[in-house]
């Protein structure tokens, strides 16, 4: 199995990210000619192991994911015991509801948000920690 996976490593095209033995490496290739008598030498392959800046970036985009969502899941905590109560004195209830309903849209467009991400972009957040920038803009 070691074998298999060490195989389809050096195999692997140049630009292709695989995974081999709990990291991730990026594979690069460079071609060793010489152009004035058009020969080719070989091929050197190149291999970054790219597992830290994998796990960065997974971690700023959990933290942005967290800071996102907190915000309009707090609101909706805040908001069932209101509607609890209104709900036993038989007081209507529209105003909480719309306000639910936002919130929940709310958390669906960080959702889509995060599922058209195209660009690699960190903001500053608190105690000096980067995350993620889910504002959706282009880089």
């Amino acid at each position: 199995e070691l074998e298999d996976d060490l195989q389809r490593l050096l195999k692997a095209p140049s630009g292709e990210e695989v995974p081999f033995n709990d990291h991730i490496f990026t594979v690069s290739e460079v071609v060793i000619k010489d152009e004035e008598r058009d020969t080719v030498y070989g091929t050197l392959k190149i291999l970054h192991d790219a597992t830290r800046e994998k796990l960065k970036a997974t971690v700023e985009l959990a933290g942005a994911t967290a800071h996102e969502m907190r915000q309009p899941l707090s609101v909706l905590l805040t908001l069932l015991p209101m509607i609890r109560e209104k709900q036993l004195r038989g007081e209507p209830l529209d105003e909480e509801f719309e306000v639910f309903e936002s919130q929940c849209k709310r958390i669906n467009e960080i959702i889509t948000r995060m599922l058209n991400i195209t660009h690699y972009r960190v903001k500053d957040y608190s105690g000096g920690k980067k995350i993620f920038d889910l504002s959706g803009g282009d880089a």
